[in-house]
């Protein structure tokens, strides 16, 4: 009994923790604000049941193309940089998992000791509209801002 009650408990937490999938191509993102972006590509691959998410946005505006991969194992990573110009050392922190059918991903970011961002993204998917909502803060201002890209 206490066997088939563990499995249960093991079933029902690999699907809660299941990535979700939001790959594809997006056109036009939107912001909270009313700020039109550029569009945005997912590219998703899971391995060794690890899922991991490459994406690519556009800013239009300053004519820049950034792309970022997001391992989704729930395990935190430190990169540190020091800037060529500046001399300023740049540490980025990120984790990433998959909770609930959704994508969180939290970001902090401490130049010359101090924090300049702490963030948290969660990212869902609903037939072809990929919904992104980030809390925190940066540079202390506070960040509640929703992202929806069709």
């Amino acid at each position: 009994m206490r066997a088939l009650a563990l499995s249960v408990l093991f079933i029902s937490f690999s699907s809660m923790a299941a990535c979700p999938n939001l790959a594809g191509t997006y056109s036009t993102c939107t912001t909270s604000a009313g700020i039109l972006n550029g569009g945005t590509t997912v590219v998703q691959k899971t391995v060794s049941g690890v899922t991991t998410y490459e994406v690519t946005s556009k800013d239009e505006e300053m004519g820049t193309e950034v792309t970022e991969t997001i391992i989704a194992d729930g395990k935190a990573r430190t990169i540190s940089q020091t800037d060529e110009n500046t001399g300023v050392v740049i540490t980025v922190s990120t984790k990433a998992s998959c909770v609930a059918n959704a994508l969180i991903y939290e970001a902090s970011v401490i130049a010359q000791g101090q924090t300049f961002a702490n963030v948290m993204t969660h990212v869902t998917k609903a037939g072809t509209k990929l919904t992104t909502h980030t809390t925190g803060e940066s540079m202390g201002t506070a960040i509640n801002e929703t992202e929806t890209c069709e």
